[in-house]
């Protein structure tokens, strides 16, 4: 239960910071909140992974589906011609690896001033 709350407020805080502030904001929430909430470094690699792979997850369907596809197949010629799922896929696993990343970053920042 307290884990489900953490993961939705880390997306909500992500998601919000991403509205005014540039892309790579989530993961300096997700660094922030993994240092406050007291996470351990495993605990917040994988919640990290989490809520910043399903923040762009969401996102990137989102994205999709409002403009027709128009947008990811474009951005997928660029790279070879890459079907839009596969965009989408390569998005969420870059998204999972930064996520997880940040949340080690703010547990392991934390362990090291305690």
């Amino acid at each position: 239960m307290k884990t489900s709350f953490n993961i939705i407020l880390m997306i909500l805080a992500c998601y919000i910071a991403g509205l005014f502030l540039p892309w790579w904001s989530g993961m300096l929430v997700i660094t922030a909140l993994s240092f406050f909430l007291n996470f351990s470094i495993s605990k917040g690699a994988v919640i990290g992974a989490i809520v910043l792979g399903i923040l762009w997850l969401i996102l990137a369907v989102y994205t999709h589906f409002t403009n027709n596809g128009i947008l990811t197949s474009r951005v997928g010629e660029l790279f070879q011609g890459l079907s839009s799922v596969q965009l989408i896929l390569a998005t969420f696993v870059i998204a999972t690896i930064s996520g997880s990343i940040s949340g080690m970053a703010g547990a392991a920042l934390k362990k090291l001033i305690s």
